[in-house]
């Protein structure tokens, strides 16, 4: 049967903002260790709401101080002091919120790997969920294949099979960790690693 040698660990990084990529400093096959940034994304709504998110924690912080400083003359009521302790632990998540936002705007390596793929490039427009480009790992390596479904009956993971890789020169045995439980009906194959 043949099959394919990918990387275990492969991903398809996307950006969690919309946004024009400002920055993109990686080519296509380029070594990246696990948080270097992979992509920056101007997106200037983020920044203003960082901005108007403190601008309201600080007023929320004023207001609770005068309204405490009233209560203490009795001038107040501990209603009005609860009220605004809430409203400040409301500014406060606002402002933790923005700030997570912000980390959003650069995009780094979730693992040491090699750039396999890269569909966009600095001055595209990037949104969420859209692809900017594949990472690859650099470590362990599984073999995908599809073996006739006939076949696939009497694997179980754990079982150890004999591997060849022609173009390296290399025979090994190897764990089966995956059978796919479903087949595909036109192929009649079912995808082992």
């Amino acid at each position: 049967v043949t099959g394919t040698v990918r990387p275990v660990q492969h991903a398809t990084i996307a950006p969690k903002v919309m946004g024009v990529i400002e920055e993109m400093p990686v080519a296509l096959g380029q070594s990246v260790r696990t948080g270097e940034i992979l992509a920056t994304i101007k997106a200037g709504e983020i920044p203003a709401r960082v901005a108007q998110a403190q601008s309201q924690l600080n007023q929320a912080q004023r207001d609770l101080a005068r309204e405490r400083d009233l209560l203490a003359k009795h001038a107040s009521t501990s209603e009005m002091v609860k009220g605004l302790e809430d409203r400040l632990a409301m500014t406060q998540a606002m402002m933790r919120e923005a700030e997570v936002m912000v980390g959003y705007m650069t995009v780094r390596a979730p693992f040491d790997g090699v750039v396999a793929r890269k569909p966009a490039n600095v001055g595209d427009l990037a949104a969420p969920g859209q692809p900017l480009l594949e990472l690859e790992g650099l470590g362990n390596f599984q073999i995908a294949a599809g073996i006739p479904d006939s076949a696939a009956s009497r694997l179980v993971p754990g079982a150890t099979l004999a591997a060849e890789v022609p173009a390296a020169g290399a025979a090994f045995t190897a764990a089966l960790v995956e059978v796919s439980p479903g087949s595909d009906p036109y192929a009649r194959t079912v995808i082992v690693k």
